[in-house]
């Protein structure tokens, strides 16, 4: 997948804005919050694409796949909400119709307009949610109401609107983050050590983008012209797995896509991922997912049909 950067505009200067979708996630419309009408936009959610701005999306309905980071999961149903962090890329891949919800806002903009305590109570959501974050709606009554209302906002006033983001993002910050699920096993907002960091991101990009193909180790010590201990400190470092282990979840995650969006055969998807060998792939995936490749797809043709 080719990552594309998006820049974000604000209207109005505020340090937020509104969107939803109701049928497809690369149509979507954007709230003036002054006018309380919404605008048709452009989606990126169905590209490979990151952005400075922190996000918080809500899946009303619709099914498909959430790729963040290193990471593809299923999504299925209603109430999904995933809180992205700056720079972390993601797409959203639906099997067809979907709707949802979703603010972007500036954190240093919208900080500087808010009281201390707010301002550090974002911040410490900000920070857990720089690898993504899965957010539990039954630890926060009411979240998921206060998106829609945004989301069906015909209030011309503009405080009115900025209010009901502030109240999200208190919500949010009132869950227990500890209870959240991680998504993304590398952070892309920040590193001790810039340069490495910028070096690791790049070799992850290229599995990103060559996961089906012949990935070696020895490829990516010369991309980054560093030796094999080095590189494997700061590789460790910035996703928390081995080489081996990231390239391994990468081509599982997937794999785990294509077995739920085609009726491709088993054999076909595991070349498909980078896999040589059937056996190696039905090995792996069991290790990493706890069930082999055929059973994976029968629960999930049974979560389908309840």
């Amino acid at each position: 997948m080719e990552l594309s950067v998006e820049t974000i505009s604000f209207l109005h200067d505020l340090p937020f804005r509104v969107l939803r979708w109701n049928s497809d996630v690369s149509q979507v419309e954007v709230l003036d919050a002054n006018a309380g009408t919404f605008a048709p936009l452009a989606g990126e959610g169905s590209r490979w694409h990151r952005h400075e701005e922190i996000e918080i999306t809500l899946v009303r309905s619709g099914s498909g796949v959430r790729v963040v980071g290193d990471q593809a999961t299923e999504i299925a149903g209603t109430g999904n909400v995933t809180v992205l962090g700056s720079r972390l890329p993601h797409c959203w891949d639906f099997n067809g119709e979907s709707s949802g919800v979703c603010i972007q806002f500036s954190r240093r903009r919208l900080g500087a307009m808010l009281p201390e305590q707010a301002r550090v109570d974002i911040d410490s959501l900000v920070e857990s949610a720089a690898c993504g974050l899965d957010i539990p709606l039954q630890d926060s009554p009411g979240l998921e109401e206060r998106m829609i209302q945004l989301a069906e906002s015909s209030s011309p006033h503009c405080l009115q609107n900025y209010l009901g983001v502030v109240e999200v993002l208190s919500r949010l910050t009132e869950i227990n983050l500890q209870r959240c699920r991680r998504i993304s096993s590398l952070r892309y907002d920040r590193a001790a050590d810039q340069k490495k960091q910028s070096e690791i991101e790049d070799v992850v990009n290229w599995i990103l983008e060559n996961y089906a193909g012949e990935i070696q180790l020895q490829d990516a010590l010369a991309m980054v012209n560093m030796s094999k201990a080095t590189f494997s400190r700061h590789f460790m470092r910035c996703t928390g797995q081995s080489f081996s282990t990231f390239l391994n979840q990468v081509r599982i995650s997937n794999a785990s896509r294509l077995l739920h969006t085609t009726k491709d055969p088993i054999g076909s998807i595991a070349f498909q991922t980078g896999f040589s060998t059937l056996a190696n792939f039905n090995r792996i995936f069991r290790n990493i997912k706890g069930q082999s490749p055929s059973e994976y797809r029968r629960a999930i043709g049974r979560s389908e049909a309840n």
